[in-house]
């Protein structure tokens, strides 16, 4: 049996608190970004984004070290243990992933274009989103926009995180 030995550093040293303390820092500099160089919709879309990509590393600040302990203190690894950890990297990948785009929305700011609607997809299937001339699929921000396909509409979007927040009919 082996004896736990005392961690004598104190807790903000630690990487798992560091890494905690990081990402709560993110995303209040994140925020106050967002709340003071936007308004209302667009402020809204993007301070949503950012927050729940921070909220969602800061949850795998706790979960995962608590996860890893538990494992080692069952014993040697096995092929599960891999394959969990595995899922968790890549679902951590995507956390990242989207919490950049949100950031490079962040920077860059809403485009305004004038585009061609090709295909809108049917509510009902659990969001509103559009096909677009240029060539790509934006989901709509506000429920219940009329749209109507082959119509030319001036809209107001994000690219990266490919939300449409503002649109107006130009024919």
């Amino acid at each position: 049996m082996t004896t736990a030995i005392a961690d004598s550093r104190k807790w903000h040293r630690k990487k798992r608190n560091v890494a905690r303390i990081g990402a709560a820092a993110l995303w209040l500099v994140g925020s106050a970004w967002i709340l003071t160089a936007y308004g209302s919709d667009e402020r809204f879309v993007l301070w949503t984004q950012f927050s729940i990509g921070c909220a969602a590393l800061l949850g795998y600040g706790f979960f995962i070290p608590n996860w890893i302990r538990y494992m080692r203190r069952r014993g040697a690894p096995n092929a599960l243990y891999y394959l969990i950890m595995a899922v968790f990297a890549c679902m951590l990948v995507y956390i990242v992933v989207l919490l950049g785009n949100a950031a490079l929305d962040t920077a860059q700011g809403p485009v305004t274009k004038q585009v061609t609607v090709v295909d809108r997809w049917d509510p009902r299937r659990g969001a509103d989103k559009v096909v677009l001339a240029e060539g790509g699929t934006y989901e709509v921000f506000k429920e219940h926009v009329p749209l109507e396909k082959g119509h030319t509409y001036i809209v107001k979007l994000f690219r990266h995180s490919r939300i449409v927040i503002g649109m107006e009919r130009a024919d």
